[in-house]
């Protein structure tokens, strides 16, 4: 065999090595992209499935609860196809498709906030807030994909500032009644004061909120300067008409 034989045919070796080095990489950037993509949308249903996990606590219209299934739906549908199948998938999405339908069906959800309260466990409360902060982003999102009329997200969107308002007055009023109930009466008002300041959003807070609120925030800062009253009378150093009209002492 000639010299100018085996070049070629180390050189033909050489130019196999490397395609099958390139048709090996490709296929294994493919497969990251692949595993990466599917884990996007596991973590999209995940969180989607927490934000619907607080329907109890936080109102949700008919139209969000749509948007929020439809949007877990999808994410299913192309989990399905990056998995390649899976009797899984079949299962939560026929689940989803089945929720999806009773709600096109009905009137589930609920549109007004004015019967929201705030949880009693400080936990409950923080989940509830982080779920508000999720939530406005997603949002967002489905509405760039227009899966959500425009009305529909500013509604919804409004609806989150006004909840979140509420929380955050809620949450100073709890904290100021327990610092009246502890005596710290100026923390208590700086708290108040933060409230009423709070209040005067006039698109977030509606007439009938504030009123209820104001309401409640005048009557801690009574309870407070009724408190101050009585410990300035007691501390209040007693006069000479006092201690002539005091019971004599039997020795």
């Amino acid at each position: 065999m000639s010299f100018f034989a085996v070049v070629v045919m180390v050189v033909i070796a050489l130019l196999v090595i490397i395609a099958i080095n390139l048709v090996y990489q490709h296929h294994e950037a493919k497969e990251a992209q692949r595993r990466k993509e599917l884990a996007r949308q596991r973590a999209i249903i995940e969180e989607t499935e927490e934000i619907l996990s607080q329907a109890a606590t936080i109102p949700m219209s008919n139209a969000l609860l749509q948007t929020l299934n439809t949007r877990i739906l999808d994410s299913l549908n192309q989990s399905k196809q990056l998995a390649g199948g899976g009797s899984e998938y079949d299962a939560r999405i026929s689940h989803t498709q089945s929720q999806l339908a009773v709600l096109e069906a009905g009137q589930l959800g609920q549109e007004s906030i004015d019967l929201f309260q705030l949880p009693s466990n400080e936990k409950q409360t923080l989940v509830l807030i982080q779920t508000l902060k999720k939530l406005k982003p997603v949002l967002r999102n489905e509405h760039n994909k227009g899966r959500m009329a425009a009305e529909v997200f500013t509604e919804e969107e409004l609806k989150i500032d006004k909840l979140q308002l509420r929380i955050h007055i809620e949450v100073l009023l709890n904290r100021a009644r327990n610092l009246v109930n502890a005596r710290q009466f100026g923390s208590a008002k700086m708290l108040l004061s933060k409230i009423t300041l709070a209040l005067n959003n006039q698109v977030l807070a509606s007439p009938d909120y504030r009123a209820r609120m104001q309401t409640k925030t005048n009557e801690l800062l009574q309870t407070i300067e009724g408190s101050k009253e009585d410990l300035s009378k007691k501390n209040r150093p007693k006069d000479d008409l006092d201690e002539l009209f005091q019971p004599k002492k039997k020795w």
